[in-house]
């Protein structure tokens, strides 16, 4: 992803209807935001990082789509972009691995993992 899909992913997550309303969340003002949008400017490490507590994602991949963005080697852009695509083929089988088990465990014990108790059982 690019910062301007991170901008956007923002909005939408905070219901955020504007880059005013997303300068007024972030703590800045609206020319910040625009620099993003239109100069072509990426998120430095600690505007990554805080980007990514505000998406709750894995600060790694932004990082990375940052430094690709930022990279003008084609090769290290290349590397980065491989890189980040990796991490998220990673977290979606993570997440499918747990979905599967998930799904598979007996009704009886999934109730009791949640808290509830089948007394029939």
């Amino acid at each position: 992803m690019k910062t301007v899909d991170y901008l956007d992913a923002l909005k939408t997550r905070h219901s955020l209807a504007s880059d005013y309303a997303l300068a007024k969340f972030w703590g800045c003002d609206k020319q910040h935001i625009s620099r993003y949008r239109k100069k072509g400017q990426t998120f430095d490490d600690t505007t990554a990082l805080k980007v990514a507590k505000w998406l709750e994602m894995e600060p790694t991949k932004i990082l990375l789509d940052m430094h690709a963005e930022r990279s003008t080697l084609p090769e290290a852009k290349a590397a980065f972009e491989r890189l980040s695509e990796s991490l998220t083929g990673i977290a979606a089988a993570i997440l499918l691995g747990f979905v599967v088990i998930l799904g598979s465990i007996p009704a009886p014990v999934a109730a009791a993992s949640k808290g509830a108790f089948c007394i029939l059982c």
